[in-house]
């Protein structure tokens, strides 16, 4: 009897052991499983959240034109495109002047992530996938309050006077070079011509901005 006794607990404690075993395998897959699909959602994010920096999936930038080839390359290229151009002016109204950082973008900027506006000083901000239309400039608080101005008055950019329509509440490519730390003026590309400020000589940084396919980044950037 004692020796059926010691069999039974003998083997009552191997399947203990075994589910005990079974329990701690599960609970280690269990663990790898939830830290590989941590680390991959963090790697999403963290992609995505370095798409939104640039604004695009891919930037050239420069402080000159391009030149012909690159020019032919980029136009040929299958990529959805904008384009930035950055320089550093004086923002007046009446006698009243603030250097300001003035950035013009094109139609379709930005390409990734959106930029957040709002129509009145701290309003709620909305996002927005596109910039100011010919003729309106949206600015930084700081413009506002530095110069007096509320939004449907004017500022005068170079030589022509810009509606102040929108209040700049957030940029995704913001940087941090000098022109983040002066106050932010926003234009269309195509009123650059008119403030006459862009000329041969000036100081200025262009961004050539592309979002599409991986392959077709790729053959862009060896191709450039």
């Amino acid at each position: 009897m004692f020796s059926f006794y010691t069999r039974f607990i003998k083997r009552q404690w191997r399947l203990g052991a075994v589910r005990l075993f079974c329990v701690a395998v599960s609970i280690a897959v269990a663990v790898t499983f939830s830290i590989t699909l941590l680390g991959d959602r963090l790697e999403r994010l963290f992609i995505i959240q370095s798409k939104e920096v640039l604004a695009a999936d891919l930037a050239l930038e420069s402080t000159t034109l391009l030149t012909p080839l690159q020019a032919a390359i980029i136009q040929d290229s299958r990529l959805v495109q904008a384009r930035t151009l950055r320089f550093r002016t004086m923002a007046s109204v009446n006698d009243s002047f603030l250097l300001s950082s003035v950035k013009a973008v094109t139609g379709r900027y930005p390409l990734r992530g959106a930029l957040q506006v709002t129509d009145k000083l701290y309003g709620a901000a909305t996002p927005v996938q596109h910039g100011p239309p010919p003729g309106e400039v949206w600015v930084e608080d700081r413009v506002l309050n530095e110069l007096g101005l509320t939004t449907g008055e004017s500022v005068t950019i170079g030589e022509r006077a810009f509606r102040l329509s929108r209040i700049i509440v957030f940029e995704p490519d913001r940087g941090n070079s000098f022109y983040s730390f002066t106050p932010r003026i926003m234009m269309n590309w195509d009123d650059v011509d008119s403030t006459g400020i862009v000329q041969p000589g000036s100081r200025v940084k262009y961004n050539w901005l592309f979002a599409g396919k991986p392959s077709d980044l790729d053959e862009l950037q060896n191709r450039l």
